[in-house]
C-alpha cells in the first residue's frame, strides 16, 4: 500500500472510532471538533492520492517511440506490456575508419532517434544499434549467403561479443542518454554442412553476424556471458532503469 493512502486510512478509521467517544472520554463538542478535523485531514490525503496517482499515471502514459522495425525488437516491447508506436530510421549505417566499436555503435544508435525524432513533436524515443566484434572486426548484416557462410565460419568454435546501444530522446527537448551493453557469446565447432544447411533457412539473413540467438541460431551457441536480450537486440535491464530515470516505470504499464 502507498504512504499516502495509508495516512488516509489511518485518518478515516480513527474518525469512525471517535464517532463512538462522545461522553466516554472527551465532552461532546470537543469530540466533534477533533472528528471533523480528522475528516478534514483526510479529504486532503484523499487529494493529495489523486494528485499522486495522477502524476504516476501522466509519467506512464507518456508516449514511446520506437525507432526500429526489428520484429525482435517490437516483440520484446509488446511482452512487457508497453504502448508503443514503430517508426524505422531511414538512415545508412556507416562505419568510420579507426572508430571505437562502442563509440561506433552508440554513433548510430543516435543518428537513428534523430531521424525519426522529425517526425514527431513530443514523446520518448527508443532508438538501438546491435553488432558483433569478433577479434576487432565488427560483423555487420550480411549482403548474401555467401557473406553469411564466411561470418558464421569465423565465429565456429570461438567466442565474439555483442555489442547494443540504447538511446532514449525526449523529442519534446531533444536531450539524449546513450548507453552501451556488451555481451559475450560462445559457438560450438561448426561444420560446413549445418552453416549451409542454416544459411538456407535464410534466418541470418537481416542480423548482425548471420545469426538469430532467439531462433535456430541457439543451435550453435555452446555458452553466454552477459545479458541474452542484449543478443536479441535489446537489453532489456538496461533500457529498464534508463526508462524509470525518465519517469516511465516498465513495472507500473
Amino acid at each position: 500500500m502507498f504512504p499516502d493512502l495509508f495516512l488516509l486510512n489511518f485518518f478515516l478509521s480513527l474518525r469512525e472510532l471517535l464517532s463512538f467517544l462522545p461522553g466516554l472520554f472527551l465532552p461532546c463538542t470537543s469530540a466533534k471538533i477533533l472528528e471533523n478535523i480528522l475528516f478534514f485531514i483526510g479529504f486532503f490525503c484523499f487529494f493529495i492520492i489523486i494528485h499522486n496517482n495522477n502524476m504516476r499515471c501522466g509519467e506512464n502514459l507518456r508516449q514511446i517511440i520506437l525507432a526500429s522495425g526489428s520484429p525482435r525488437r517490437k516483440m520484446l516491447l509488446e511482452k512487457l506490456g508497453l504502448t508503443f508506436i514503430s517508426a524505422p530510421a531511414d538512415i545508412e549505417e556507416k562505419f568510420i575508419s579507426e572508430e571505437n566499436v562502442e563509440d561506433a555503435v552508440k554513433r548510430i544508435a543516435v543518428e537513428k532517434a534523430w531521424a525519426v525524432s522529425r517526425e514527431f513533436s513530443e514523446g520518448l524515443l527508443i532508438a538501438a544499434d546491435t553488432i558483433v566484434v569478433h577479434k576487432d572486426k565488427i560483423l555487420g548484416k550480411p549482403f548474401n549467403e555467401e557473406e553469411a557462410i564466411v561470418q558464421l565460419s569465423l565465429l565456429s568454435g570461438d567466442w565474439h561479443e555483442v555489442i547494443t546501444a540504447l538511446c532514449l530522446m525526449d523529442i519534446s527537448n531533444k536531450n539524449c542518454e546513450v548507453q552501451a551493453e556488451h555481451t559475450r557469446v560462445c559457438f560450438r565447432n561448426l561444420s560446413q554442412e549445418e552453416i549451409k544447411a542454416y544459411v538456407k533457412t535464410g534466418e541470418p539473413m537481416d542480423k548482425a553476424g548471420s545469426y538469430g540467438i532467439q531462433g535456430r541460431g541457439s543451435l550453435f551457441v555452446n555458452r553466454i556471458e552477459g545479458c541474452y536480450f542484449n543478443v536479441v537486440g535489446l537489453p532489456l535491464s538496461t533500457l529498464y532503469t534508463m526508462l524509470k530515470a525518465l519517469g516511465v516505470n516498465l513495472l507500473e504499464v
